[in-house]
Formats: structure tokens, sequence, C-alpha cells
């Protein structure tokens, strides 16, 4: 199941960490490539953890495109930015409904019933009903502002609220009172009065935040608001097994004194790991950490990256992964600065902690704010995290008795205090009367019952009020704005629908639907289905899986992904760039000084003048073709190789962490929580042909970091299973890092100056000379960083690849587009006007010159020596170096076979396609031959490289009679 709510949006580490040992993936660079490359995604986990949970959508209005024309600072798409601006339209889009696919669709929650989930958009004609068997979970408070945490240095509310601690892992934080002690009333901030029994309550802490009480007991939705939602877990057996992430976590207001309980089954012991993270300022994944780790048979604790690590005296041998389950239970004491490890019902180990500030012990002590648990030792096992139990609740100070029993009276806590046993009597806004004694209602009071309610047997679903509450439901039902349902603590629970700020349900493994069509929004919702019929200028029809029709305007819509149906053409096809970025694909027919004549199996003849042509791959061998974001997408996404239409649709519905269309990638926002970037699929990457001696891969990335975060690795895929890297590139905050695998460090980087901070969207360009063994990396236009490695490295004959890996904040979008990689000349941008007009040879050369004509399977090429005479199989491309053309259309389609057109219309009927372009006039294709259908696209203009300085002169004797070229 996804055990995470919709509300966090906080990112581990680990998350975007580019180290993976050898044997973890034989297609990625190995660990020893460097350490450091974990260091951007650290910056941006601090920046996130420090905020407490955020909701991980961004909130955006509809009318953003993302994958179109929207601000260079991508902050100005901000939710709160755009709810202040809009409000109107943000209360109308205001909450969200995630399915088990990953997608989202922005709307209004209209009811729930039994099976049935009603959901509205206002760019639709009726409310689209879905089975709850598909939904995941449904977020209702975007708009909200998150609450800052309360302070040492904050006045604490009058009355203090109190956390009231129920059955199972559920929860209720609120202001509490009670006559008699035995019937109490919490109140929630909107008025919402729920009766408790004392029997229903296990304590009560008093204080301005809620206090933790999460943990596991035997249900999966106990654990929602634990991270991340990409996780995985099942209950079986009573053990929660966790995969798909590298950690799981969950941030907390801590009081000083707490416990983090858990029992582990015994083959799960060994490279246990349990840290809990303080919330000092400047803080890390490492620095201000306290660790408590098992491995290789002793169990360890560490306070601090650089702190004294405490080892406990070795346990008996076959103690670790013996029989039976073990418990441990961690009690942290942030008043005596101590920390107490109990395992299996013993304590083995009592350690001190060290002050913050040795020189002025005054000084205030770390808060801890985050409880995770991983594994050392990376990857995770097979089977992943396994947990019997696991508690997180605030702590009395006194430890257990060996074989103590159970207590039999209240116990009142207040402080530093001991824990003083009598009974509660009654609770008022200003006292607690305990054993006839009057206490103060004071922050830190804590009061424990003698009570263990039992929890919601076969629960439906999970309510989340926010910092009010969470707990297991069933029978939920929501209409006309309340919410009705069965709870532990009430046969029928009843409030404002208002109340919640999340609902989720169990997870669900559907099958993959490999015939789904996908409906792409601007602001990168997603509507999985059947596309019935679109026009560029009217509305879109459109088939539920559920087989309800519906329609919708298209003002908030950026494209159709259709379900691939049939082959993407011959791959002996010939590729005709134009200087407007469009791709004609299609056997080449003929070409002289005028025309370059192509033959489609989908468009016929197709006749381009000259002057209209940017580059041309001939590509007559079928194995020099170039590499382009939009064509088979999911190709570029880790493990993606499909060979067929069904299985490329397929891997789409297996690759969850993006959306993408029109060769656009937006990175999913709750998709990056406690997980391996590379290992989880939040990269793109691809193969590149080894016939490519010189080859340039380019992308725009735009994050709400800017540059910062970027990672870049090249290297070739070996027969032997560790691949060779030849070079990674990262840049953390203003410092840009190129690591030369041969010599780790030797790199020629520029810096970031003239890159503005402020920007959130960059062109990214790479220059790989296999031949010379070089790198090279432009930002904006701006050389950036060089390097080059042993020659001995580069293996010729053996595939490239190329991988990006943004680091993700989860505040705001991640997007990649206009990735192409492709030949390159040889030459570097230059800021002098003009592009280098050459060929690219097989043999890995560039020839200054552009094609004459072709015949006869040759091509006459006018060089700087003369005419001269190429077989089809010498030829990669030819640039010629015309300027591109910026060109704003009203749509644009995307065939299956890599033809990109912008047309001023189009429409689709589900059969055929009907298109207008400009110079090509009236088009007519089959549905099957149809990839994309895109409104209000962005522009496909592409970058261009300067001449080169001529070398040396023609020479004038040359004679006109074209040479035939060498081997």
């Amino acid at each position: 199941m996804g055990i995470a709510p919709c509300s966090s949006s906080n990112i581990d580490p680990r998350s975007a960490m580019t180290i993976h040992p050898a044997s973890a993936d034989p297609g990625r660079p190995c660990a020893r490539a460097g350490i450091w490359l974990a260091i951007p995604a650290l910056l941006v986990w601090f920046a996130g953890a420090q905020a407490g949970p955020l909701v991980p959508d961004w909130g955006l209005a509809a009318g953003t495109n993302l994958f179109g024309d929207f601000p260079e600072d991508l902050r100005e798409c901000s939710a709160f930015a755009l709810a202040d601006a809009e409000p109107t339209m943000a209360a109308r889009y205001g909450q969200a409904l995630f399915f088990h696919d990953g997608r989202r669709l922005h709307g209004e929650l209209v009811e729930i019933a039994e099976d049935t989930i009603v959901w509205q958009r206002p760019d639709a004609r009726e409310p689209l009903r879905f089975p709850r068997a598909e939904v995941r979970c449904i977020d209702l408070a975007l708009a909200e502002k998150p609450r800052a945490p309360a302070t040492a240095d904050s006045a604490p509310p009058t009355p203090v609220p109190a956390t009231l601690k129920v059955a199972g892992v559920d929860w209720l934080f609120g202001q509490v009172t009670s006559p008699d002690g035995r019937d109490f009333i919490l109140q929630l901030e909107d008025g919402t009065r729920v009766p408790l029994l004392r029997t229903q309550i296990e304590w009560i802490y008093f204080g301005p935040e809620p206090a933790p009480a999460a943990g596991f007991s035997r249900s999966p939705l106990d654990v929602a608001g634990w991270h991340s939602p990409a996780a995985n877990g099942e209950v079986r057996g009573g053990i929660l097994r966790v995969t798909g992430v590298h950690e799981l976590g969950h941030e907390f207001a801590m009081p000083k004194r707490f416990e983090v309980a858990f029992e582990l089954p015994a083959e799960s012991e060994e490279g246990a790991w349990l840290w809990l993270q303080s919330d000092e300022p400047g803080t890390n994944f490492f620095t201000g950490s306290l660790e408590v780790r098992v491995s290789q048979g002793r169990i360890l604790c560490q306070i601090d990256d650089v702190g004294p690590t405490f080892e406990i005296p070795p346990l008996p041998p076959g103690t670790i992964a013996g029989q039976g389950p073990v418990g441990y239970r961690v009690f942290y004491d942030g008043i005596e600065r101590r920390i107490h490890v109990w395992r299996s019902g013993r304590e083995i180990a009592d350690w001190k902690l060290p002050l913050v500030n040795p020189e002025n012990p005054q000084a205030p002590e770390k808060q801890i704010r985050r409880v995770c648990f991983s594994h050392v030792g990376l990857p995770l096992p097979p089977w992943g995290l396994e947990f019997n139990r696991l508690r997180v609740q605030p702590w009395n100070g006194v430890l257990p008795r060996p074989n103590g029993t159970d207590a039999t009276h209240d116990l009142l806590t207040h402080g530093a205090a001991a824990p003083v046993a009598g009974t509660l009597e009654s609770v008022t806004e200003k006292t607690l009367v305990f054993s006839g004694k009057a206490q103060p209602r004071a922050a830190g009071a804590f009061v424990e019952f003698p009570n263990n309610p039992f929890p919601l047997a076969n629960a439906e679903a999970r309510l989340l009020l926010g910092r009010e509450g969470e707990f297991n439901v069933r029978r939920l039902e929501i209409r006309h704005g309340q919410m009705r349902g069965e709870t532990a603590f009430a046969a029928v629970f009843q409030a404002p629908a208002r109340s919640i700020t999340s609902i989720l349900f169990p997870s669900e493994k559907l099958p993959a639907q490999p015939s789904e069509d996908v409906l792409v929004f601007k602001n990168g919702d997603e509507l999985a289905g059947h596309a019935l019929s679109a026009t560029l200028s009217g509305p879109v029809r459109w088939k539920l899986a559920s087989g309800q029709e519906v329609e919708f305007v298209a003002e908030h819509i950026t494209g159709l992904r259709l379900a691939a149906r049939a082959e993407g053409g011959n791959p002996g096809m010939a590729t005709a760039e134009l200087r407007t970025g469009e791709r004609l694909r299609g056997k080449l027919v003929s070409f002289d000084e005028n025309h370059l004549r192509l033959q489609s199996d989908t468009l016929g003849p197709i006749t381009l003048d000259r002057v209209q042509l940017a580059r041309i791959y001939p590509n007559t061998n079928g194995q020099i073709d170039i590499l382009d974001g939009a064509r088979f997408p999911e190709s570029w996404m880790p493990h993606a190789s499909a060979d067929t239409p069904a299985a490329r649709n397929v891997m789409a519905a297996t690759c969850p962490r993006w959306t993408y269309v029109d060769g656009t990638y937006l990175l999913r926002s709750f998709e990056d929580q406690s997980i391996n970037t590379a290992d989880a699929g939040i990269e793109l990457r691809h193969t590149i042909s080894p016939i490519f001696g010189r080859f340039e891969f380019r992308c725009e990335l735009a994050t709400p970091l800017g540059v910062s975060g970027l990672v870049l690795w090249l290297f070739q895929q070996k027969r032997d299973p560790e691949p060779a890297l030849l070079a990674d590139i990262a840049v953390t905050g203003t410092n840009l890092h190129i690591n030369n695998a041969d010599k780790p460090g030797d790199a020629d980087a520029a810096g970031l100056d003239g890159i503005d901070p402020a920007k959130s969207r960059h062109l990214v360009r790479l220059f790989v000379d296999v031949t010379a063994a070089t790198l090279d990396l432009f930002l904006d236009g701006k050389s950036a960083g060089h390097c080059d490695w042993k020659k001995a490295r580069r293996k010729i004959g053996i595939p490239w690849t190329v991988s990006i890996q943004p680091v993700h904040d989860g505040s705001l979008p991640t997007i990649l587009s206009h990735l192409w990689i492709g030949p390159w000349s040889g030459e570097l941008p230059r800021p002098a006007p003009g592009a280098a007009v050459g060929t690219s040879l097989s043999n890995r050369d560039w020839l200054p010159g552009a094609p004459r004509a072709w015949h006869d399977g040759k091509w006459e090429i006018e060089g700087e020596l003369g005419p001269m005479e190429f077989p089809d199989a010498k030829i990669v491309g030819f640039d010629f170096g015309t300027a591109p053309v910026e060109e704003q259309s009203a749509g644009r389609i995307r065939l299956r076979d890599g033809t990109t057109l912008n047309v001023d219309a189009w429409q689709y009927d589900g059969r055929e396609l009907t298109a207008h372009h400009p110079f090509l006039g009236d088009l007519h294709v089959p549905a099957q031959a149809v990839a994309e259908l895109i409104f209000s696209p962005a522009s496909l203009s592409s970058p261009v490289v300067a001449p080169p300085p001529k070398q040396r002169p023609k020479d004038p004797a040359t004679p006109s009679t074209p040479a035939k070229a060498k081997d």
C-alpha cells in the first residue's frame, strides 16, 4: 500500500543520492564515483525538512501551462501566490485526487459513497465518477498555508490544548475538558465537539503542538503519517513490510522526553538503523543526528556526524538474528541529556548526550523534530523494512522495570518531576484535579491511563485532520459537506467535511492498462481513459475507465497522449529538421540544390524547400538516428527498454515518476520522498550509438532551485557488469563540480559566473568528443566546465549513456524539456553570429561544407577543398547553419514515427486525424499513427553552434570534379 498522507513533501537526503553499488544495476555508475554527489540532495533535504510537512502539490491554477510558456522564475507559480492572485480559480481547483498509478487530478470533492468518489472540475461538463478502488488519496486542503510550528519563545495558547491518544494509533488534538474524569469532550478549531470515554483514551499530553502519537498496530493505514507516498507496503501475518524506499520517516513536535519503541522480525535486526534529526539551523542528514544502528552483530550509537560513537559491549554470540522477534525501546531524555536503549526487555545502553556548546552549558538543547528508520548499507534487503510493531510517544522519564507489571492507576507527570500515581478527576480550562489536588493545566503535563483500547478492525480509510488528528474509519460517507463514518471511539462519527485535510485509502495493485490514452492538463494533472474525439478549438470528449463519457473544454488542456497501437515506423527513415524545429521522417527520395523529397509511410510524398532545412540525418542503414525526448518518451526512463507498443505502454504505467507530453517531463511532486533517485526512476537517461564520434546532449532544466542541484552522468556500458564511468557533474549552490573518473578532482570548472541565480529555467548543453576524449559543459550559452579522460577508458564500439538527475525539493515543479542527442561538429558555441555548416561522418570526423545533391546512393558535398562524394554509409548528418525561426503555433501533432508538425488546426475522431499545415496543406492521418495532440505548444527552436574559424583557405587549384572519399 502507499503509506504516507498527501501532506508530506520533505526530502530524505538519500532521495537524490547518485551513489549506487555496482551490483545494484549494471547500467549505472559505480559507487566509486564520489560521495560528494550527495551534497545537492542534502542541501535540498535540509531546506525542506526544517519547515515540517507541507502539501505535496503546488496548488497551481489550472491555466498555468507547465508544458509551455511559464515565468522564468518558477516561484511566481507558487500555490499561495496564485491563490492570492486568482482566489476564485484556486478555490475551484483547490483539492486534488491522487490515483494509485501516481497521477493526480485537481478539482473539488462532491461526494464519497460506498464504492464511488464523485469529483467536480469546472472544465468538465458533468461531475466525474471514479471507483474508490482507483483512488490512493484525496487532499482537501491544498490552498491552506502551513502553520508555523511553535517555538520556545512562542506564547502558549490559553487554555493549553492537548493531544489525546485513543485506540491503535488514532489521536486527536484540541481543547479538552472533563467534569468528572470519566466523560471527556474534545473541541476542534471549527467547533466540532468529540465526546470520549475515559476507557477510550490511552494518554493525554498538554502542549501548544500535537505530541507524537504514531506507529503501527497491525493495520497498514496506521502508518499513514510516515513518509513516503512512493513506498509500497503490505501487512502479512501481522508484519508490515515496506518496499520501494530507503527510509521511513516522520516529523513531530517532540517533547523533551519521548520514547521510540519498535519490534522487528529476527531476520530484520541486522542492519536496522534508527536516527533522530534535530532542528538545529544548519543541520543536514548527518550533522545534528542521533543514530542507533545494528551492524555486523554490534549495536552502536553516534551523536552528530563528528560526535562520539558509543558501542554496546558485544552481545552473546547468536543474539543478533537469533530466534523470535526482537523488541527495542529507545528513551530520549532531553532534560537529563541521556539516551537509554533497551533490547528484548533489558537495558543494553545508557549514554550521556554531549552539550550543544561545551563552552556555554546554558545554551539551549537541540529539539528533535524527525524520527527515521532505515538500513545500514544500502540498498535495502529484498524484503525492505519490516516491523511487527512501532510506537512513538511522550515518555514520563521513568525506565521500565524488568518483568514489571502494568500500571493500575493513572499517572501524572509535570516536566522533570517524577510521575505521581492517582486518579484524574476533572479537567477544566485552567486546572487538572488529580486525586483531589488541583494542578495547573500547563504545557508538558502528561496523564497516562491504564487503558489499551482496541483499534478499529477492517478500516477502509484514514482521515487526517491536519494538526487536529488522524484516525481510521469505515463505512465512510461524505455528502453535502458532512462526513459520516464509524471509528474506534464512535459508532457514528459526524463532522463537517471541511475539517478533513486528507483521506487515504488502502493501496490497490491494479493491473496495468496498456491501451489507455492520457489526457494531460497544463498544470500537470492527468486523466487516463480513451479519447473519443477532440478539436484544437473545441471540446474534448473522453471516456473514463469506468465507462463514463465526459466532455472537457480545452482551455486547461495541454495535450492528449494516445496509447501506442502500432509500431513507430520504418527504422531506416531519414529525419529532416526544419528551422522551426519541426521534424519530418520518411524514406529519402531525392535531394538537390532546391528541394528535399521524402516518402512518408503516413503522410505520403513530402517536398521541402532547401531554405527551410536546418539539418538532415539520412539514416539509410537504420543505425544512425537522433534521439528526441518526445519520440518514445518511455525509453528515456530507467529500465524502460521496450520493443513493442504494448511493452512501451506497460512501462509507462510502471514509471509513474514523470508526467510527460510534447517532449516535456514534469517530475511529480510527491514521488521523491525517501527514494534513491535513480532506483526510483527520478532521472532521465538514454543510450547513444557508438557510431557518434562527437555528440551533443542538450535539454532545458526548470526547477525552483535553478541550476543548483543538477547532476549529470556520462558512462559506457561494457560487457562486464560494471559500467565505465567517465565523468560526472554536479552543481551545489553556486559551485560546479566536474569529476573525472580517471583523475578525481582533475577538471576545469569555469564555475557559475554569469548564471542568473534568480532564474528557474536554464539551458544545459553537454558536448562529448569521443576521439579526443573530452567533455564540455555549457550553461545558458556560457562555458561552465571541461574535462578529459584517458583514451584507454574510452572503448570504441561500446554504447554511451547520458543521465540527468535534477534534485527536486517538492515545493514547486521540476521540468525537463527539449531533450535532444545527436551528432556534434566538434566546434563549441561561440558568441559570433551564424552557425557551423558541415557534415558529420561515420568515421567520427566533421567535414565543413553543405551537401549539394544526392543520387545513386551517394552524397555530393561542397567542401573547403571542392566537391567530394560520399556513400550513404559514410554520412551521419548535415547541418546547414541556418538560423532558427521562433514560431508560436496554434497546435502541434506528433506522429508515431517521430514526425513533429506545427499546425493551425487539427481534429480527431478516434479513427482519423485531420490537420492543416502552413505549407504541407491538409493532412489525413490514421489514428494508430498518432502519438500526441498538443494545444498551445511551446516553441521548438533549438540553439545553434557558431561557425569555426577557417583553419586553412580553400585551395584554388582544387578541381571541380568531385573527389571520392577514402575509407
